[in-house]
């Protein structure tokens, strides 16, 4: 627009009409692309600052998106169709004690089994578990959709050493709990007071218990304590031996069994 006036200036053909600046714009187009091009570098550079906007989204989401995935305390892999890693997380390489690129295009098998005491010839990995660099995982499949197939797939490694050792401990009370009932000198009966159906009905006895009132260990199960005393048992008598057997911890009570069978 600037230039145009200066033209007219120049020409003296004041002063400015609308007639005279079209006539002017008409035969010379590269005038009015001039007048435009402010509008245009200013949309142009609207354009850049909102790509540049964009981009640190982007780049911000990214950067957030990568200190999540390396916050886990869990292993992780991302691997391809082929079983090649392609990205892992800092706990991966923190258990290995080894840089990414050492990491970073090897398959997951052959991380997994040189992190193994017993080494086997094959890994099997998908939902199993199993034994790495000294402790106990789980492994968790997500595959990546990409257009409705699978490029690639994260597999996290959930350490389950603590619940391992909780079951092998309960596992390890449990058979010298079965070992000190079935060789105890003293018949030993367990009932449960709380069954709705049977009245303190035995869930379980040793070989001496069903020695010392003449019947075999399956007739006894699932029957009431009442087979083996001599009168019933009321329901205030059993409250009162709960009760005193909550407080005191232990108790010891004189039954008279029936032992005529």
């Amino acid at each position: 627009l600037w230039f145009g006036v200066w033209l007219e200036l120049q020409r003296q053909d004041l002063p400015i009409r609308i007639d005279s600046y079209l006539n002017l714009h008409g035969e010379h187009f590269v005038f009015f692309l001039l007048d435009l091009a402010p509008f245009i570098f200013g949309a142009l550079a609207g354009m850049v600052g909102y790509q540049l906007d964009f981009n640190k989204l982007i780049s911000q989401g990214k950067k957030e998106w990568e200190a999540t995935f390396d916050a886990f305390a869990d292993p992780i892999f991302i691997i391809n169709d082929a079983g090649i890693i392609v990205r892992c997380n800092h706990m991966v390489v923190d258990r290995l004690n080894l840089p990414f690129m050492k990491v970073i295009g090897r398959e997951l098998t052959e991380i997994i089994s040189e992190g193994q005491i017993d080494k086997v010839e094959q890994v099997v990995y998908h939902g199993s578990e199993f034994s790495w660099l000294g402790r106990h995982y789980d492994m968790g499949i997500y595959p990546i959709y990409k257009k409705e197939m699978s490029e690639n797939v994260i597999c996290i490694l959930y350490d389950i050493t603590d619940r391992k050792r909780t079951e092998a401990q309960r596992e390890q009370s449990e058979t010298l709990f079965r070992a000190l009932f079935d060789s105890s000198p003293d018949a030993v009966v367990l009932i449960d007071p709380h069954d709705p159906n049977v009245s303190w009905p035995i869930i379980d006895c040793n070989a001496i218990a069903c020695l010392m009132n003449g019947y075999r260990r399956g007739e006894l199960v699932g029957q009431s304590i009442d087979i083996l005393n001599l009168t019933t048992g009321t329901e205030g008598e059993r409250i009162a031996y709960l009760t005193q057997l909550r407080d005191a911890g232990n108790t010891i009570v004189v039954i008279e069994h029936n032992l005529d069978v």
